[in-house]
């Protein structure tokens, strides 16, 4: 649990990922099924209520409306969901981020 006077920064807003999803010019600059484990992978903060939709297709995600965080960032299921299903860019400081961690943990499990 993420302590309550902790400032969390959003990996990306809903307004900057569905101009993502619109734009023609993405680049992919991850491994999307290493960034999708992090993601999954950390403990979920919150649920919310009701279901989420698909940006594109307008059709609810099938799965519950959960925040994570990992102490620093925060993002939810449709993130998640978008990630999967379509090529959407990642701010290079997450990434970042994601490669540290992931180093931070083989090195912690060595």
């Amino acid at each position: 649990m993420v302590d309550k006077n902790t400032k969390l920064k959003p990996i990306l807003s809903e307004e900057k990922l569905r101009l993502l999803l619109i734009s023609n010019d993405v680049v992919i600059n991850y491994n999307k099924n290493e960034i999708i484990t992090y993601l999954r992978d950390k403990v979920d903060e919150a649920a919310v209520a009701g279901r989420a939709l698909d940006f594109i297709t307008k059709e609810r995600i099938p799965s519950e409306w959960l925040i994570y965080s990992d102490g620093i960032y925060w993002w939810d299921t449709v993130l998640i969901h978008h990630i999967e299903k379509y090529e959407v860019s990642l701010p290079d400081e997450f990434i970042i981020h994601v490669q540290k961690n992931k180093e931070k943990i083989k090195n912690e499990d060595s």
